[in-house]
């Protein structure tokens, strides 16, 4: 959730020693929406790594939520993930290694298509393992997320999805007080 901030003016991400990390909207924090339904997602304030294996695409909206999205918290603005469809068109898929610097491997697979003419799955997966560059870090993460649509006709369409994701890591506390070791 760091990272919102970077995408669009007028936010920033509040980071406290021990308290969670959230994203603000034109000075208020920000709701966060996944497929227009509202949702809490936080974080630590050291940084807990989210996993967006299961987000197509990121909307950031300043002002309130609409009637739509029904009533919002706060009315600088919002955040909706929109998650990943299944594909009608065909099947579809993507594999992907990347390798980096302090034993850093990140992978991802990501392939779904009909089942039959009404009925379309999806499955993606991602996963992380470093070392980092603080001594004795480390980071490992799975995420598998599944969706399955259902259109018995041309009006109807029933959408289903879910992710799970394990973080294991060693949590980032900073310098708390300064120490004649830290010093020397």
């Amino acid at each position: 959730m760091l990272d919102f901030s970077k995408l669009t003016s007028s936010a920033f991400t509040t980071t406290n020693f021990g308290a969670p990390s959230n994203v603000s909207i034109r000075g208020q924090s920000a709701d966060t929406f996944v497929n227009g339904v509202r949702a809490r997602i936080t974080s630590n304030g050291n940084g807990l790594p989210v996993d967006f294996n299961s987000v197509e695409s990121v909307n950031i909206v300043k002002g309130p939520a609409t009637a739509v999205q029904g009533t919002s918290m706060y009315v600088g603005g919002f955040i909706d993930l929109v998650t990943k469809r299944p594909y009608f068109d065909g099947t579809k898929g993507s594999v992907s290694l990347t390798m980096g610097s302090y034993d850093t491997n990140k992978w991802t697979l990501d392939v779904g298509g009909p089942i039959s003419k009404q009925l379309a799955y999806r499955f993606s997966y991602s996963g992380e393992n470093t070392t980092g560059y603080y001594t004795d870090g480390h980071k490992k993460t799975d995420s598998f997320y599944g969706a399955i649509t259902w259109r018995p006709n041309q009006t109807y369409e029933l959408f289903i999805n879910g992710q799970w994701f394990s973080a294991n890591y060693t949590e980032n506390w900073g310098i708390n007080r300064v120490t004649q070791d830290l010093i020397d």
